[in-house]
């Protein structure tokens, strides 16, 4: 059975190069009684703006595409992808590196009755006084830069103080402390963690500069972050906020200093798949790039968001990957995973990208493609006129068409797939020799 799928990244607006590829994959798999889906790419970015998620399924579900019920999302598999990491490292075709991490703060906010309390200073750990910008951390009591630091965007008398912090240290445990107005009796706190968070959170309240008082404790299950970023650390995938609720009777006499305590470090992976022995070649075919792909594999590094891109077309039994050209650039990358994978090459099919009036690419990043489902709409066009329009003027600015610049020529292209012969991805030594152009039919052991 053909399935074929779709997989935009939250990183802009649906655009007519986007809708285009998804009614191209949408029409192929129709035709010939196969399975589409749709499957958003939310672990390219650790943290996509729930309104841009939101736009991309109405825009899906308007055009009749894919219902919002059936639209997937990358990090449901997260756990499956983590798992066929430790398979591919149990049998040495990929190395993990782990590194233990510090705890992250992304955003506080200190409520009474319902109201924020504004925030006079900041300090962390055994830092000075923190100011705007950055903060070097060292429990060594001579304060010394070391490589491990905190960040604090601080605003006085506003209570957001996006924090970024690391620590060395093993043998005491990390804070971060919050000047409040003299007399305040907080009675919850609004934290977001950045990942990974710790094991547990505790805070302590004061009064000048009396004794310190336990007034709220959180536990949370140790967490496997995969992928490292920014000296570790990313944003969450759920923004939402973990709400503390402190004991009334912590801070019946009113405190003046609130400290967030952290235990329990959680660990950050990136990966590596290794190179196999004796320099092996992996050899692949594009139907519409033509020419036979040969790359000799190599230790490569890569992020969770990047095999999951492979590994997610294992978990999908994907056959066809039809996309815009401008992605050859990750075939090699692509390709090396799946074979590591053990999973047969899918029907590889490059479409020609979509420009613009000026012969540039479509592309959210430049910002020349707007997004015209909405348009479409605000037009008074049905579905059906909307898809029939992307289909006729999706190369209508391209200088010279090619037979290739054809929706239905690009059909009859992927259906010539469907009697051929089964081929899966070939491989040789050092030296060695594969076949011809590889073909694949949609079967599938």
């Amino acid at each position: 059975m053909v399935v074929a799928r779709f997989c935009p990244t939250p990183s802009g607006e649906l655009h007519h190069g986007n809708l285009y590829m998804a009614i191209l994959n949408q029409e192929f798999a129709r035709r010939y009684g196969g399975r589409f889906e749709v499957q958003i790419d939310d672990l390219f970015d650790r943290f996509p703006p729930s309104e841009l998620i939101e736009s991309i399924i109405e825009d899906l579900e308007w055009m009749e595409i894919c219902p919002r019920e059936r639209v997937l999302m990358h990090s449901r598999n997260e756990a499956a992808y983590l798992r066929m990491l430790d398979d591919l490292e149990a049998k040495g075709k990929a190395k993990i590196r782990r590194q233990q991490a510090g705890c992250c703060l992304a955003q506080v906010e200190i409520k009474q009755n319902g109201e924020s309390i504004p925030v006079a200073a900041v300090r962390a750990s055994s830092c000075c006084p923190g100011e705007v910008g950055y903060i070097p951390f060292s429990s060594d009591p001579r304060h010394l830069v070391a490589p491990n630091w905190i960040s604090i965007i601080h605003e006085v008398g506003n209570w957001r103080h996006d924090t970024l912090w690391a620590s060395d240290s093993q043998d005491e445990i990390p804070w971060i402390e919050f000047d409040l107005p003299s007399g305040s009796r907080p009675d919850t706190i609004w934290v977001k963690y950045w990942l990974p968070a710790p094991q547990e959170t505790e805070l302590l309240v004061r009064r000048s500069n009396g004794s310190w008082l336990s007034a709220a404790f959180a536990s949370r299950g140790p967490q496997r972050v995969g992928e490292k970023r920014w000296a570790g650390y990313f944003p969450p995938i759920d923004d939402t906020a973990e709400v503390m609720r402190l004991s009334p009777t912590a801070t019946a006499g009113g405190v003046d200093c609130m400290r967030v305590c952290f235990r329990g470090m959680q660990q950050t992976e990136s990966y590596e798949l290794s190179a196999p022995e004796n320099g092996e070649i992996i050899f692949y075919h594009d139907l519409l790039l033509g020419g036979q792909r040969i790359g000799r594999t190599q230790p490569l590094e890569i992020g969770l968001c990047q095999f999951a891109r492979s590994a997610s077309d294992v978990i999908l039994g994907t056959t066809h990957v039809i996309r815009g050209d401008e992605l050859e650039r990750e075939l090699t990358l692509y390709v090396q995973c799946l074979h590591v994978l053990e999973y047969p090459l899918p029907v590889l099919c490059h479409i020609p990208h979509l420009v613009d009036e000026h012969g540039d690419k479509l592309s959210k990043s430049l910002n020349n493609a707007p997004r015209i489902a909405k348009d479409f709409r605000a037009k008074g066009f049905t579905p059906t006129q909307a898809r029939r329009w992307v289909i006729e003027n999706a190369y209508s600015t391209v200088k010279k068409p090619t037979p290739l610049h054809d929706f239905e020529a690009q059909l009859e292209l992927l259906a010539s797939t469907l009697t051929s012969r089964p081929v899966r991805v070939q491989s040789a030594g050092r030296g060695g020799q594969a076949g011809g152009p590889l073909r694949r039919t949609a079967s599938r052991a």
